[in-house]
């Protein structure tokens, strides 16, 4: 009541305390005195020089399904207990890897955040998934994934799949082969034209370049189109003609 932190530990001195309340409110276990990390004090801190003092457990012993929770939430309300309403955008939680850079504990290496991915309402609520990392030279992270809310994964800059690195924007590596490398497949009940794959100079609602339309119904044949679709350009058969320009014989080219 005289406003002294209260110091819990099997020392003699307050500075071997296991675990502090001081008169801010901090939880400190491993610490007498609170750090600030990217500009923020946390209200619970825990350090340590060794695994076990640095790491934190929940664990459930239960006969179900059921897992333990870390569970991050946000409200717009400016009082606690409150329910108001978030909004489109809104970040609810984010998960932050800091490291001490040799001047102090700002630098964020990665982060994972979770964000309202349209508008909420009652028992609705949207969201997205985004991935960050820092690149060489910053100190604030980046973000090179983000799972939206329809499920759709949007990947900026260059992917490399079975590498470890590239340049281009796509690179695809396999080191086995055992299974076909890519596999493209359409399922919708009502659309007979198969796959698209598009090759296009402008903008994804701009395709004014050339694409394939995967086989047919019959799945002997694959078509090329230009103009964005709109002109047909010739199909190729798996029988092992080529025709350029139309379907007859006057267009077939084969060996």
């Amino acid at each position: 009541g005289d406003g002294t932190p209260f110091f819990f530990g099997t020392g003699s001195s307050e500075s071997s305390a296991k675990f502090v309340l001081d008169t801010a409110g901090n939880v400190l276990i491993g610490k007498v005195a609170p750090a600030s990390q990217m500009g923020i004090e946390p209200h619970f801190q825990l350090e340590g020089t060794g695994h076990g003092p640095s790491t934190l457990s929940t664990f459930r012993n239960s006969n179900d399904a059921s897992p333990s929770y870390v569970s991050l939430g946000k409200s717009r309300g400016t009082s606690v207990n409150t329910n108001t309403i978030v909004a489109d955008d809104d970040e609810i939680g984010q998960i932050t890897f800091i490291a001490a850079d040799g001047t102090d504990r700002t630098s964020r290496v990665a982060s994972i955040s979770a964000f309202v991915d349209g508008t909420p309402g009652a028992n609705d609520t949207p969201g997205r998934l985004v991935f960050s990392t820092a690149a060489d030279g910053a100190q604030v992270a980046t973000a090179r994934m983000t799972i939206l809310t329809d499920g759709k994964i949007d990947i900026p800059g260059s992917v490399g799949i079975g590498k470890v690195a590239t340049a281009r924007a796509l690179d695809v590596l396999q080191a086995t082969s055992a299974e076909e490398t890519a596999v493209f497949a359409h399922s919708h009940a009502t659309n007979v034209a198969g796959c698209l794959v598009n090759f296009t100079g402008g903008t994804i609602t701009n395709r004014t370049k050339y694409f394939f339309r995967g086989m047919d119904t019959s799945g002997t044949k694959m078509s090329l189109w230009s103009d964005g679709g709109a002109t047909f350009a010739g199909d190729v058969t798996f029988g092992g003609s080529l025709f350029i320009g139309g379907t007859g014989s006057a267009n077939e080219l084969d060996d």
